[in-house]
């Protein structure tokens, strides 16, 4: 709803991963990624300061991470931050819709003030199959704050835009080949923290894929494929 709010203004892009598309879902579930590989987008020690929770309803999942005192001072908040203040209570929120998309909404407001008119920079991340080994990644990035200001728009769409190509990009891609072909869940990898809400979304995933194949083996297809067709469900295990 934030791409036709005119309370916003929005900035949009698209890039092509080289990789499965599940992996772009586990890198914007673990947040704490944007510490080490965004330093432009976020401090580089927020991580020791971060606040998380995760909660599943159905389906979806709702990943939410604060810090209480963080400081105003990466290139992307002094764009729109509006205060005098040096320090903000910082939220970062990912709402998760299987298959594979994404609202994520970053706000912030003095520390103890709780406004729905605070400053926000909410993203839709619309992330679809191009192959087993490829990924259509479209996104859309939004601000409530100095929207007539069209420097600001470009500023913040050449960040961003660097940040999936040349930072998040050769990452997914590197750890995609590192896996040689091999299915996520045989690798038997280890699990950490930040790796709870990726994992409940593959899992989900997994259940909804199986689900779908059961119920069109349940068919009794007496017609062609092309007459009938099955669905198609990338990446199904």
């Amino acid at each position: 709803s934030f791409l036709t709010d005119p309370g916003f203004t929005a900035c949009r892009g698209y890039t092509r991963i080289d990789a499965h598309y599940e992996m772009l879902t586990d890198n914007l579930l673990d947040l704490t990624h944007a510490a080490y590989l965004h330093p432009a987008l976020i401090a580089s020690d927020s991580t020791d300061r971060t606040r998380v929770s995760i909660e599943q309803e159905g389906d979806e999942l709702i990943y939410r991470m604060c810090v209480d005192d963080e400081p105003v001072n990466s290139t992307l908040f002094k764009l729109f931050w509006d205060r005098e203040e040096e320090t903000a209570f910082f939220w970062n929120n990912l709402h998760w819709m299987a298959p594979s998309h994404i609202i994520h909404n970053v706000g912030m407001t003095p520390k103890g003030v709780r406004s729905e008119d605070a400053p926000a920079a909410p993203t839709a991340h619309l992330i679809t199959p191009a192959t087993d080994s490829a990924t259509h990644y479209f996104w859309a990035s939004a601000r409530n704050r100095r929207v007539e200001d069209d420097d600001i728009t470009h500023q913040m769409h050449a960040m961003i835009a660097h940040a999936f190509d040349n930072e998040d990009g050769p990452m997914i891609k590197q750890a995609f080949g590192n896996m040689g072909g091999q299915e996520f869940w045989a690798l038997r990898p280890v699990i950490l923290a930040g790796d709870a809400a990726g994992v409940r979304a593959r899992r989900i995933l997994q259940k909804l894929i199986r689900a779908e194949f059961r119920a069109t083996d349940a068919e009794d297809i007496e017609e062609s494929d092309f007459g009938n067709p099955r669905p198609l469900s990338v990446g199904a295990v």
